[in-house]
């Protein structure tokens, strides 16, 4: 009975249902088209350099027909919610979005599928504008920005590293270093234009430092030591393109360097890139180098350069009356691999080293062989060295800094001269340093630290004792003087610790760095105790009187070029030189770019100078028997690099003497130059075009004439040979003529998005002044013809970065 019911109800439902379908249409509800979302990326960089732009933004803006999206201005991908009105509307809203870039340069932007006008832009960066780009599908895009104008100076960041205290010291930029006319962009060439240090002349790029020699500076490479770093002391032997900094003392640096009597370079060179992989590549008229950096992966990079001369790929010789020399080759190589497991854990690994050769034949007719036949026939030069070392940086604990060094470098040095005369030298150092700088707070701070050295030195040589005096060198004769063999060996070890305490006091105003350095060398198994102190007093933010003084002594085994030694051509117990040097400035900051005056004078006085024992004998071919002094007033105006404009005046004025033994006679010493001036200026004519002028003038070096000379018969090859032997005036009694030049550079640069390309050109000697560097005699000495310098040089190069 239900089940009837329920079967009429639902025949009758669809019947009615049927008949309102018959009567009435009906009308569906339309949805709104969604329009889909297309993602752009990709990053903002500067043109030619790829660097990322810091503060690069991308704007967009929908050009005709581009669907209507709700958001505001700077709305960065995550906060980007695309709104849709349930509503069609006839007139479609503009789309306005934009995307700021991060760190690296990335962005990241999602917009509907549509036409847009694009902007980019960056602060110091020319807009980019494209007027119509068509955003269809997921897309990315790397937009390149050009500088607006002048590149803005490299900001120095002030760190630890150098404590406020030093005195005698120069932190320069590399644009500063590169940019020095007369240097051909060599950073340590560049040094000769500073203070304190002379000049030798346009083709000597070795430093000269307040009364030392080349051989008395320490040069240093990311903390690892260096053996030669020019090539036939020119060029140097560091791409400076990876230098990233240098520090350069003159003088009163602090016991955490190994010692030294003359200037101390300290180079970092930079990490190589790690956001992607480049090239640059430099051809000039003596050499050519190259380097490839970029990231290993997120955490580590590597950079690998090396550069080669190639004259003598074109020209194999010079040849002449006076015999034949090859021409001269050199070439040198540098690797850095940096890893960073972490924000403030640093390893790198370091790699760098250079070679040098020459050879020819020198006719028993030249004049220099007829007075000392033993040079007559072929010679053969070689040297270079090679270093390697590991560096941790740690600072993991905010108040304690760990830095840990470990290096090797080999440094050979071997040539053969004439009738029989060769050397062979080999020396390997094994060395550590290890520091650790403990922060008690802003003001304080204590710093240790211990270096061990292990020195191997191997000799196998036919030779004479090799005069220590530049001077001395002229006065000796290959044929007549004693020569001695030997085929031996030596070790040496040196070991240190040192430490320095930093502290203020006075409402800050007084500043201290009170440390000192206890050195073992066993070559005459002594202890030296070498204490120093800096201070700064600051008169005003803009005023310090600064001053120092201190204890320095340099070991036997960390100059090189000699066998001191050696048991046989040297003295295996010599005992370090020593110098006490104080320094005391003044300096003040002239206005908020940077301006800079500084005038400091120094003293150094010298003791247990080595010296060629003038009674040569087997086993005691040097003696600690020398003495001297060092003084001068140094001047120093000095404008950082602006926008525009570098450069700086200095002038030195200095006194140096030298004593070879109790009793002697006291003599300027070789490099003693009482009136230096330097001044340097750079200037950009426009963004890509720079031109800089160097005026360098110096009092004439010393040197010792020839009175006369005497007819006298040697012995060569077994037969009777008439040599004539010079008769000396006093050591150093006379000058050279005074010594000016003016140097020039500019450098035209064209930067396209991801490439650059940049022609230079550097002249030495611009109006080709006659500077005498010494004399030369004929085979009596009586006639006298200067050696001059180059008349003029020009240095012309081509540089390609991608």
């Amino acid at each position: 009975m239900n089940n009837t019911i329920k079967i009429v109800v639902s025949v009758y439902c669809l019947i009615f249902s049927a008949g309102l379908a018959g009567a009435q249409t009906v009308t569906p509800i339309v949805s709104p088209t969604v329009t889909p979302f297309v993602v752009l990326s990709g990053q903002i960089l500067e043109k030619g350099t790829k660097d990322p732009v810091l503060g690069g933004s991308l704007y967009i803006e929908a050009v005709v027909n581009t669907p209507v999206v709700e958001a505001s201005a700077n709305t960065q991908l995550a906060q980007l919610t695309p709104v849709f009105s349930p509503t069609v509307s006839s007139t479609p809203l503009v789309v306005k979005l934009s995307t700021d870039a991060d760190l690296k340069g990335n962005y990241k932007i999602s917009m509907p599928a549509g036409h847009y006008h694009l902007i980019v832009a960056g602060e110091g960066f020319k807009k980019l504008v494209i007027d119509s780009y068509l955003a269809d599908q997921n897309a990315e895009k790397t937009f390149f920005l050009e500088r607006d104008g002048f590149t803005l100076p490299e900001v120095l960041v002030s760190t630890d590293k150098v404590a406020r205290t030093q005195v005698s010291h120069e932190s320069l930029s590399k644009q500063e270093l590169t940019e020095v006319p007369g240097t051909q962009e060599d950073v340590l060439k560049a040094l000769q234009a500073l203070p304190g240090v002379i000049t030798a002349g346009s083709l000597d790029g070795q430093l000269l430092v307040r009364g030392s020699g080349p051989d008395d500076n320490q040069y240093y490479v990311d903390n690892i030591p260096i053996g030669f770093p020019y090539h036939f002391g020119i060029v140097s032997t560091l791409d400076s393109n990876l230098i990233k900094d240098i520090d350069f003392y003159s003088g009163g640096f602090g016991p955490q360097f190994a010692n030294s009597m003359g200037g101390l370079v300290d180079l970092t060179q930079r990490d190589a890139r790690e956001d992607r992989w480049g090239f640059r590549a430099d051809v000039n008229l003596f050499l050519s180098e190259g380097e490839v950096e970029g990231p290993i992966d997120s955490k580590s990079s590597l950079a690998i350069a090396g550069r080669r001369s190639y004259l003598d790929l074109f020209i194999k010789d010079f040849s002449g009356t006076q015999g034949n020399i090859e021409v001269p080759e050199f070439g040198d190589y540098q690797v850095k691999y940096s890893y960073n497991p972490s924000p403030k854990v640093h390893w790198d690994f370091v790699a760098l080293g250079s070679a040098d050769s020459v050879s020819g034949t020198l006719s028993s007719s030249a004049t220099v062989a007829q007075n000392d036949p033993s040079l007559a026939g072929a010679f053969n030069f070689n040297d270079g060295y090679n270093s390697q070392g590991l560096n941790l940086r740690d600072t993991s604990d905010d108040k304690n800094t760990i830095i840990n060094t470990i290096y090797h470098t080999n440094t050979y040095f071997n040539y053969a001269l004439g009738a029989g005369l060769y050397e062979d030298t080999t020396i390997e150092d094994f060395g550590e340093k290890f520091s650790l700088t403990h922060d008690f707070d802003q003001d304080t701070s204590l710093e240790g630290g211990l270096q061990y050295d292990h020195f191997i030195n191997s000799l196998n040589a036919y030779f004479i004792i090799i005069p220590t005096e530049p001077g001395a060198q002229n006065n000796f004769n290959l044929t007549t003087a004693n020569k001695f063999s030997s085929q031996d060996t030596t070790n040496s070890d040196d070991f240190s610790v040192y430490l320095n305490q930093k502290f203020k006091t006075m409402e800050k105003k007084l500043e201290f760095l009170v440390g000192g350095r206890l050195d073992y060398v066993n070559s005459d198994s002594t202890v030296f105790l070498t204490p120093r102190a800096s201070a700064a007093y600051h008169l005003t933010d803009d005023t310090t009187i600064k001053a120092s003084y201190g204890y320095y002594d340099e070991a036997p085994d960390r100059i090189a070029g000699y066998p001191f030694l050696d048991a046989n051509l040297g003295n295996p117990h010599l005992a370090p030189e020593q110098s006490i040097a104080s320094v005391l400035g003044f300096e003040q900051k002239l206005d908020e770019s940077g301006l800079l005056f500084r005038v400091e004078g120094y003293e150094k006085d010298f003791s247990n100078l080595i010296e060629a024992n003038p009674n040569a004998v087997s086993g005691l071919g040097y003696l600690n028997t020398g003495t001297g002094y060092a003084r001068g007033l140094e001047f120093f105006l000095r404008q950082p690099p602006t926008e525009r404009f570098f450069g700086w005046i200095a002038y030195s004025l200095s006194d140096s003497e030298r004593q070879t033994a109790p009793g002697s006679a006291i003599y300027p010493y070789d490099y003693d130059e009482p009136n230096v001036f330097t001044a340097v200026g750079n200037y950009k004519l426009n963004p890509g075009w720079d031109a800089g002028v160097k005026l360098l003038y110096s009092t004439g070096h010393p040197y010792t004439p020839v009175n006369s000379a005497t007819a006298t018969v040697v012995a060569s090859n077994g037969q009777p040979t008439t040599i004539y032997v010079p008769q000396y005036a006093v050591n150093n009694s006379a000058r050279l003529p005074d010594y000016a030049r003016i140097d020039f550079s500019t450098s035209f640069k064209t930067v396209y998005d991801t490439w650059e390309w940049r022609v230079y050109l550097d002249i030495v000697n611009v109006f080709g002044a006659k500077n005498v560097l010494g004399y030369q005699y004929n085979v009596n000495y009586t006639q006298v013809t200067p050696v001059l310098d180059l008349p003029f040089l020009p240095y012309l190069g081509v540089e390609v970065k991608y």
